[in-house]
């Protein structure tokens, strides 16, 4: 078919940012970088096997009807680990029984991760067998698009000058970000729009249950449903009001069309871009 899981065919160019438009934030927007911000969720760090292990739920509040619930975890190994560490781990976890594992790519450049859907009994065994091969881990939460506190403008007239606004945005020129591969990780790109002049590529889909990698031409891939991540797109890069108006744009789903993904998926997405 047209969209491949984890296949890799090009390299990361010379110039390449990521624009990540969302937040780890609440329903009423605040950031959930304080989790205590976020209603139903609670803080607390534990030790499972001699590993920390970041609780961004307390079983508690799952409910009594499954004491031991398949949840989502981010096991995180030290960056100096290669393919081979982070497989063995993975291989490990399914051994365990776990439901679904997802691996980073360290030897390439990329984040040295296993992201594994399992039980906390199933985890404590990984890390009991494994030992301090696991550095942390995370229990995955939940993201979503930002919300704009400000008029859509601000922020352009904002960065156009050093300090202050002046009510009108002057732009890089027509050639600006010439070169430059810019990766939007938002809710995909609307790649036809005729503001993007066939700059925007449909390129990586990354909501958490795999990793898929659009063919190019493919405009059905990473295709934007909810409307933010092409007007981030086109902030970034559009011909009208874009900031680098000849910049390649990249659309990467990492939010579904209600505007919601997770930590894992971004990490995941991050991984790719980055091996």
């Amino acid at each position: 078919g047209s969209k491949g899981v984890f296949a890799r065919s090009f390299s990361l160019p010379m110039r390449t940012f990521i624009v990540l438009a969302t937040a780890l934030v609440s329903t009423d927007g605040e950031s959930a970088l304080r989790p205590e911000a976020v209603p139903g969720v609670v803080l607390r760090t534990k030790q499972i096997a001699g590993v920390d292990v970041h609780m961004a739920k307390s079983q508690e509040s799952m409910g009594e009807a499954e004491s031991d619930p398949i949840l989502s975890w981010i096991l995180r190994l030290d960056p100096a680990s290669s393919d081979s560490d982070v497989s063995g781990v993975s291989a490990k976890v399914q051994a365990a029984g776990a439901d679904h594992t997802l691996e980073g790519h360290p030897s390439e450049g990329g984040l040295s991760i296993v992201v594994a859907k399992a039980r906390e009994s199933q985890l404590e065994a990984v890390l009991t067998e494994v030992g301090r091969t696991v550095r942390y881990v995370e229990q995955d939460v939940a993201v979503y698009a930002m919300k704009e506190d400000f008029p859509s403008s601000w922020g352009l007239d904002r960065i156009d000058d050093r300090s202050g606004l002046d009510g009108s945005y002057s732009g890089s020129g027509a050639s600006g970000g010439s070169g430059t591969h810019v990766y939007v990780f938002d809710t995909g790109i609307r790649t036809t729009h005729d503001d993007f002049e066939g700059r925007a590529i449909p390129t990586l889909e990354s909501l958490g249950e795999s990793v898929v990698v659009c063919d190019p031409s493919d405009t059905s891939c990473a295709n934007d449903q909810n409307g933010h991540g092409t007007h981030c797109a086109g902030t970034v890069g559009g011909r009208a009001y874009g900031v680098a108006k000849a910049a390649t744009l990249h659309a990467v789903q990492v939010l579904s069309a209600s505007g919601s993904g997770s930590w894992s998926g971004i990490m995941l997405a991050m991984d790719w871009v980055a091996a």
